[in-house]
């Protein structure tokens, strides 16, 4: 009977280690996918700047070939 409880106990254990361990890893990966999602929208606002002043410097005659 003993050796039941103590496999109860640590199947327990396991199964709650495991579970700690698979959320925290989810946590982590959230938190890189949203610091990955503001790098790319800073990436995108920066091209939308530079496509704008491709523009204006088009418009002054600063950028013909």
């Amino acid at each position: 009977m003993t050796e039941i409880i103590i496999a109860v106990c640590t199947a327990l254990a396991t199964a709650a280690t495991a579970w700690v361990a698979v959320h925290k890893a989810n946590q982590l990966t959230a938190f890189r996918i949203e610091r990955l999602e503001k790098k790319v929208d800073q990436h995108n606002n920066f091209d939308r700047r530079v496509a704008v002043l491709e523009e204006a410097i088009k418009h002054l005659g600063g950028g013909k070939k």
